[in-house]
């Protein structure tokens, strides 16, 4: 494979000189696989002009060095690179290592005054080819390389499609640079179907780069195909609908730490009372989320990513929530929002943005409506059905919406610049849906419940401060910081809470009060005392979920 790496500048440079006329097209087959040889067959024409004798190329000693078969070499050297011989349609006559049924089309002759220079994809039995194979075929170029391959990090590749044909996209990367496609991690792209839309050819996918890649070239294979890829790469035989493409890419080395909270084996409780300024049912199940964030630094400790892991708990509201996390302090404008990525699930929303427009500090929308994100509940009570709060039901499983964002930046942020754990969780009101028949707004992204005393982004309605039960006093200007004053009411207690476990939420309708009594004493000392009032042994078991 090594002498690969010296075709992509072969090709794509200005090493060939042509005067008056003179037509040149390489035309060459790349198929690496476990035992395959390279094998190039470089068809030169040329048109006769008055200095044809400087019809030749600079780069004898380059091209030589990429011909694999010693009698193809010879043929191309002294017939055409050395003594600047061409003729039209020149074919060596030695090509003993190309099978028979290996044959590339050839270029028009016919419009001799032009330069033309085609990549032509091997095409066999096309006379039997359908009108969809003979459309996929004309597709080339299919993948582009748009950011730099890093260790550990994510890298954008776009995928061209030019045809009114929807496809199915395999992708391989040699990570280990052994010379073999294994069906492990290297599998990056499994069956990624790229829906055709006219004014939209270009799909943007995101792969992440192992931290443990090898570095330097390694090879990358792709398959874009009508139907979903099956089998393995070592059993896989492309039919004749399939476009396969080999790509050489550097992988940079990289060396990135890991800090994460609360660690790597726990997570912390989100739960929210959605009812904001009002009281409400006050039983903190309308949202309940896990939550853990790895904050991703390079060796000076200067922060490269984040990744924030979560999975929903409970849902036990009839509004429409979102879910988003706001990055106090970083400007929207630091974050890569080409790699932003969101995995729901174990599959790669590829084309979904979570990097929110028109914020001054980033936030990051995990989900605009959580109840899309789940199936219709089957337990149901006096209040509706919902999604595992009823107490003793379990029909509904768990686990439905997990999801893992990932936020990197445009260049690594100081520590001193980035926000204090856990950043800045919130729910939000569902946009251009009514948050509530009461005295809150139409729209219901306005409308954003944060943890107690945490700032609120540009896009809230700060008016519902100090409004109803709510009798935090919100001053813009003390937020982030430790004089900001929001979301509680007149005993201190908030409308989002974080519990260091994961947490028994109370069942639909208990209030919190009851399912957990020494909270109120917890609230009113602000926090110096019952410190343990989130544990079962604390907890009244007949108002908790379980």
């Amino acid at each position: 494979m090594q002498m690969l790496t010296e075709l992509p500048s072969l090709i794509n440079s200005n090493k060939a000189n042509f005067y008056n006329g003179g037509k040149l097209a390489i035309f060459f087959k790349m198929n690496v696989r476990k035992t395959a040889l390279l094998l190039f067959l470089f068809i030169f024409l040329a048109c006769k002009g008055d200095n044809d004798q400087q019809a030749t190329t600079s780069s004898s000693e380059n091209t030589s060095n990429l011909i694999e078969s010693s009698s193809i070499q010879d043929e191309v050297v002294n017939d055409i690179y050395l003594e600047g011989v061409v003729t039209d349609n020149f074919l060596p006559q030695n090509t003993s290592p190309l099978n028979d049924d290996e044959i590339f089309e050839s270029i028009d002759n016919s419009q001799e005054n032009e330069m033309n220079s085609q990549e032509i994809v091997n095409n066999q039995n096309t006379e039997t080819s359908t009108n969809s194979s003979e459309e996929i075929h004309s597709v080339n170029n299919i993948v582009t390389f748009s950011t730099h391959f890093k260790q550990g990090s994510d890298a954008l590749i776009e995928i061209q499609t030019q045809k009114d044909i929807n496809f199915f996209l395999n992708a391989w990367f040699d990570w280990n640079n052994n010379g073999i496609y294994e069906n492990n991690n290297e599998y990056v792209l499994v069956n990624e179907q790229l829906i055709y839309e006219k004014d939209k050819p270009f799909h943007k996918l995101k792969i992440r780069v192992p931290e443990k890649s090898s570095t330097g070239q390694i090879w990358t294979k792709f398959q874009l195909s009508e139907l979903q890829n099956n089998s393995t790469i070592d059993k896989n035989t492309p039919s004749i609908t399939d476009i396969e493409e080999e790509h050489n890419v550097t992988i940079e080395a990289q060396n990135l730490i890991h800090n994460v909270y609360p660690s790597e084996n726990k997570w912390v409780t989100l739960a929210f009372e959605d009812s904001w300024p009002f009281i409400g049912d006050f039983d903190f199940n309308d949202v309940a989320l896990l939550y853990r964030v790895d904050k991703i630094t390079n060796n000076q400790g200067d922060i490269v990513r984040y990744d924030i892991y979560g999975s929903l708990k409970a849902y036990g509201a009839n509004l429409a929530n979102g879910f988003a996390v706001k990055l106090d302090g970083i400007p929207s404008e630091k974050v890569d929002g080409l790699l932003t990525k969101l995995v729901v699930n174990n599959t790669t929303l590829h084309n979904v943005q979570t990097l929110e427009q028109g914020t001054i500090d980033a936030v990051i929308i995990i989900s605009n409506n959580l109840k899309d994100e789940i199936e219709q509940p089957t337990c149901t009570g006096e209040l509706g059905a919902f999604y595992r709060v009823w107490k003793g039901c379990f029909d509904d499983a768990p686990n439905q919406y997990i999801f893992i964002a990932s936020i990197p930046f445009i260049t690594p942020i100081p520590p001193s610049d980035v926000p204090k754990m856990p950043l800045n969780p919130f729910i939000f009101g569902t946009p251009d849906i009514n948050h509530g028949s009461n005295i809150r707004g139409i729209n219901g992204r306005e409308i954003e419940i944060h943890l107690k005393n945490h700032d609120v982004s540009s896009k809230a309605n700060i008016s519902y401060f100090s409004t109803q039960d709510d009798t935090s006093i919100f001053i813009k200007n003390r937020c982030p910081g430790i004089g900001c004053d929001t979301y509680h009411n007149s005993s201190g207690l908030p409308w989002a809470i974080l519990v260091e476990s994961i947490w028994n939420h109370p069942s639909e309708g208990s209030n919190i009060l009851q399912a957990y009594p020494e909270l109120t004493n917890f609230a009113i000392s602000g926090g110096g005392e019952n410190t343990d009032w989130y544990i079962r042994s604390n907890a009244n078991l007949e108002k908790i979920y379980e």
